[in-house]
This record gives C-alpha cells, structure tokens and sequence, in this order.
C-alpha cells in the first residue's frame, strides 16, 4: 500500500480534469 496504483493516479487525473470541465460549464 505504499506505491499508488496506477488506477489511481488515473483517478486523481480524471478528478482534476472533471473539476475544470465543471467550473467551465459553470461559468
């Protein structure tokens, strides 16, 4: 449990990218 998986990192990823997405739909 020490390393990050790989699946999530993607998740983190997509978390960032969907908050931008939802403040631009937002605005």
């Amino acid at each position: 449990m020490g390393e990050p998986s790989r699946e999530e990192y993607k998740i983190q990823s997509f978390d960032a990218e969907t908050q931008q997405l939802l403040k631009t739909a937002l605005k």
